[in-house]
């Protein structure tokens, strides 16, 4: 049976789906916990260990983790793999020996082969090779997804650890730094280029790459549905769980969005020399769809309350 949930763990909480997913939380009767860098190193075995020990949660969500963009995953696959795969293995192992009942450990989209069918069904994720700009962080979400499974099946414990998989996401919180990823970077660009009165902006690629987009809130109200619908029912989840809007996009119609949502008028320009990682990366939702749950917040009200809230932090650093 799945455990009720008495304290809530959730790792990663001041990261952007951490911070989410404790929003989403907020109003649950359970203790929730936040965790940041400063309470617990999860690089550390012996901090990580205590931590759980001390705490001894009956719920983890890990959403802890070293994240980027295609240009920082290039540059650091090393930290990428090793950083992530050491949390991975904490935190899990952690779990399993302190019999945490409920662990939910989220990964990423970019653990599915490089020329995967679309859309792209969770039992599709090893028949082939990641995409080589972020091999090494797709490589360890792999290692934790497999550490979570087994951790569940092999210890000989009634263990209810699963992982969820969510397309790519921005909102509050996200990075907007050259090492950030796709969305947020090209709102930074474009509201730039708009304040400084540029006449071009230069994008990677040829702009004809897809991607599926997901507000940082709509997937905490995903995972916290799914949990909460596998809590009432009482059954078994499959190992995987995509989490995501079901739509996808072209990188230059996203750019053309953003442009418009901002109301620059200035070119955008392709880079054909830089990579733009997989053509296409459409998540197969039907698991969504079967427990009754759909996206809430539009990509256009999304991109514009991101918008908002990059020059929002512009004009609040320049008071400063």
């Amino acid at each position: 049976d799945w455990a009720i949930n008495m304290t809530i763990l959730v790792l990663g909480g001041q990261g952007m789906l951490g911070s989410a997913l404790v929003r989403s939380l907020a109003n649950q009767k359970e203790e929730v916990i936040a965790h940041n860098r400063l309470a617990c190193d999860l690089t550390d075995s012996w901090d990580t260990y205590d931590y759980i020990k001390q705490i001894r949660p009956t719920t983890i969500y890990h959403a802890a983790g070293l994240v980027g963009g295609i240009l920082s995953n290039m540059n650091n696959q090393y930290d990428y793999l090793f950083k992530n795969v050491t949390m991975a293995s904490n935190v899990i192992n952690a779990a399993a020996t302190f019999s945490v009942p409920n662990l939910f450990y989220i990964s990423s989209s970019c653990v599915y082969p490089s020329t995967c069918a679309q859309p792209m069904k969770e039992n599709m994720i090893f028949d082939g090779q990641p995409e080589e700009t972020n091999r090494g962080y797709a490589l360890a979400k792999l290692v934790g997804m497999e550490l979570t499974k087994y951790a569940r099946d092999g210890r000989g414990q009634q263990l209810n650890y699963l992982t969820m998989i969510p397309c790519n996401l921005y909102g509050p919180n996200d990075d907007f730094s050259i090492g950030g990823h796709v969305l947020a970077s090209l709102i930074k660009k474009i509201c730039d280029a708009q304040r400084l009165n540029q006449k071009t902006i230069t994008i990677w690629g040829s702009g004809a790459a897809f991607r599926e987009f997901l507000h940082v809130d709509d997937c905490a109200s995903a995972i916290t549905h799914v949990v909460n619908t596998l809590f009432e029912s009482k059954k078994l989840p499959p190992d995987y769980i995509n989490i995501g809007s079901g739509k996808e996009i072209s990188i230059m119609k996203l750019a053309l969005l953003i442009r418009e949502i901002v109301g620059w008028n200035g070119e955008i320009l392709c880079d054909k020399s830089k990579p733009m990682g997989m053509l296409r990366k459409l998540l197969d939702i039907q698991y969504l769809n079967d427990v009754q749950w759909s996206s809430k917040i539009t990509l256009r009200e999304g991109i514009e309350r991101l918008a908002n809230e990059y020059n929002a932090s512009l004009l609040e650093n320049q008071t400063q």
